[in-house]
């Protein structure tokens, strides 16, 4: 599938970059904060740890999706590719 092919080599490296960047980023912040802002010093804390959350969930649950996805020809798609609780149910094994 040329598209996904496409999309992984334009955003593969742009995430690698950007997603370490804009974690480290706010930890800057988190120390400036820490003594003098209580309110944003939690609210940026808050923001990080929701951030590594939808990373992790990225690498566990999308990362695998989109790989797998990579895999397929015009002649080996499942024949229910196009519902989006096939692969996500697949992955969380809940079929």
């Amino acid at each position: 599938m040329d598209i996904v092919d496409r999309m992984n080599k334009n955003m593969g490296p742009l995430m690698t970059i950007l997603t370490p960047v804009a974690l480290l980023s706010i930890v800057p912040v988190l120390f400036i904060s820490y003594n003098q802002r209580p309110l944003t010093f939690y609210l940026y804390l808050m923001g990080l740890v929701l951030f590594i959350l939808a990373l992790v969930v990225t690498v566990i649950i999308e990362v695998p999706i989109v790989k797998q996805i990579g895999t397929w020809t015009v002649s080996t798609l499942p024949h229910n590719w196009h519902t989006s609780d096939a692969l996500v149910g697949e992955k969380l094994c809940l079929n």
